[in-house]
C-alpha cells in the first residue's frame, strides 16, 4: 500500500473516531444534570422518535391521548361502562351488541383478537 493511501486511511479513521467521541461527549453533556426519572423520559422519547409512534406507557401523553389510552384499555378489557364513559355516551350495550359494535366500528381489529365472550 502506498504511503499516500495509508495517510488517507489514517485520516479517515481519525475523523471517524473523533465523531464517535464527540457524540459520546454530547450525550454525556445532555444527561449530566438529569435525574434518573428525567433520563428515563429522555430515553423513552428518543425511542419513540426512532420508532415513529408513542407508547401507551409514555410520559409524553397529553390529555387527549390519555382519553384514548383509557378507551383502548376499556375496550381491551371488555368493560362497556368504562368504554362508554371514555366516549362520553351512555352505556346501552349487552354482550351481543358490544361485539357487533366493535366489528362495525373496526375497533375489533385494534384489539388483535382479544375475546370478550
Amino acid at each position: 500500500m502506498k504511503e499516500k493511501h495509508r495517510r488517507i486511511l489514517v485520516a479517515v479513521v481519525a475523523v471517524f473516531l473523533f465523531l464517535i467521541a464527540a457524540g459520546q461527549v454530547r450525550k454525556w453533556y445532555i444527561l449530566r444534570g438529569m435525574t434518573e426519572e428525567e433520563r428515563e423520559i429522555y430515553y423513552e422519547a428518543k425511542q419513540e422518535e426512532k420508532d415513529g409512534f408513542r407508547r401507551l406507557s409514555s410520559h409524553q401523553l397529553d390529555e387527549v391521548k390519555e382519553v384514548l389510552k383509557s378507551l383502548y384499555q376499556a375496550l381491551k378489557s371488555g368493560d362497556t361502562k368504562a368504554s362508554c364513559d371514555a366516549m362520553g355516551v351512555p352505556d346501552t350495550f349487552d354482550a351481543e351488541t358490544y361485539s357487533q359494535w366493535l366489528t362495525d366500528t373496526g375497533f375489533e381489529s385494534l384489539l388483535c383478537g382479544v375475546s370478550y365472550d
